[in-house]
């Protein structure tokens, strides 16, 4: 990935175009070997100078990538000599960031040594640039580094009046090649480490972490790298806490560390710990099929109904239907029998006996059977309901006698 850029970015230095031959069209500029001397391609009649670069990684258990890249200026004698070309390729790769594939690499300059070949004629110098990966940390949710990524991208520039490169972050595509600068420095943060959370305790349904972030903030003015380290650790300190797309929150205030004398490229400036909490799935209980519902009765008191629920979710689901569909037909039929003066049949008013009568339904039934009419409307049913419940109460005080 990265010798492919870095050929790419080469290329559209124009600053070399001077100090370089052309072959095939293009700088004297190469991966791992150069053409022979020979070869019909190099145009102009001159083979140099030219740059030939080699990348070498290998695994690091703190970055997952670090590595070292070689260039090597030749020149010939007579020609622009290198020591003239070391200045001004250098500040084309120290400190640039090369970005793609998921992964992005820095390359900050080492060492320049000087060679020269056994005749002499050809002398050169080898420049040697450490590489640091900074992979993308971010995993499941909930995941700390995307929230402190995602803060740090959308509201961490209006805190500090400027733009930043948050590398890391999905929602920000950086661009191949880019160098931070102190109008625009880059941010990158990592877990360093997490743990059982100490100061808050675990429930039935949630465990606590401690997260250890490291933030690294890379501009190459460390006095300004200060300034947006305390500014950080005061807006985070003030904030408390960060929120999760789950709404469950992310506790950033405590044991903040700023530290402004180690590698920013390595270590970081800005350490915090973050606690925040993660859900158990919820147990299968026994006693899921067993609910509570409440119906009040007829003079208005409530009592506690033990519901068995189905055991399939289609079977639960026509049940609700079926009572949705009586509870709505009922409510119609109170409501005309509240509000309208036409006539209804007996069954109809005994839907509505509870409310409109406050009778149990076989009384009304009864009642209405009695008076001798097929229909009602709603003023005579109520008569007819309480006349008879007069009688019943009459012939009972009588026998009572």
């Amino acid at each position: 990935m990265i010798e492919n850029l870095l050929y790419e970015h080469l290329q559209g230095c124009d600053a070399l175009a001077p100090y370089l031959a052309v072959y095939d069209g293009s700088m004297a500029v190469f991966g791992q070997e150069s053409p022979a001397d020979t070869d019909p391609l190099w145009e102009g009649g001159s083979q140099y100078g030219r740059i030939v670069f080699s990348v070498s990684m290998s695994d690091d258990p703190e970055r997952t990538l670090e590595g070292t890249l070689a260039l090597d200026i030749i020149s010939e004698k007579g020609k622009y000599p290198p020591e003239e070309i070391e200045p001004v390729l250098k500040p084309l790769i120290d400190g640039y960031f090369f970005s793609g594939d998921g992964m992005t690499v820095s390359a900050r300059w080492a060492a320049s040594d000087y060679f020269t070949t056994p005749d002499e004629n050809i002398t050169g110098i080898t420049m040697t640039f450490g590489l640091v990966a900074y992979p993308a940390q971010t995993t499941a949710e909930p995941d700390p580094v995307r929230l402190v990524n995602k803060w740090s991208f959308k509201e961490l520039p209006a805190v500090i009046g400027q733009e930043l490169y948050v590398i890391g972050y999905g929602e920000q595509e950086l661009p191949a090649v880019f160098r931070p600068s102190k109008e625009k420095p880059a941010l990158y943060w990592r877990n360093i480490g997490t743990r059982k959370c100490g100061w808050i305790p675990d429930t039935w349904n949630c465990i606590w972490q401690t997260a250890q972030l490291q933030c690294h903030i890379l501009t190459p003015d460390p006095e300004d790298a200060g300034r947006i380290a305390g500014v950080m650790d005061v807006e985070l300190t003030r904030k408390g806490r960060l929120i999760f797309e789950s709404h469950s929150p992310l506790f950033l205030d405590r044991n903040n560390r700023i530290t402004l004398i180690t590698d920013p490229h390595r270590s970081g400036q800005l350490s915090i710990e973050a606690s925040y909490g993660i859900l158990r799935q919820e147990p299968q209980s026994k006693m899921n099929h067993i609910s509570v519902t409440q119906k009040p009765d007829g003079k208005g008191k409530e009592n506690q109904k033990m519901a068995r629920e189905p055991k399939t979710a289609s079977a639960a689901e026509k049940q609700a239907e079926k009572a949705a569909d009586r509870e709505e037909k009922q409510t119609q039929m109170e409501e005309q029998v509240e509000t309208c003066k036409t006539n209804y049949q007996i069954a109809e008013l005994v839907e509505a006996s509870e409310k409109v009568f406050h009778a149990r339904p076989v009384i009304v039934r009864a009642a209405l059977k009695a008076g001798g009419q097929k229909e009602y409307t709603k003023e005579q049913a109520v008569k007819t309901v309480e006349s008879f419940m007069k009688k019943a109460v009459g012939n009972t005080q009588k026998e009572g006698k």
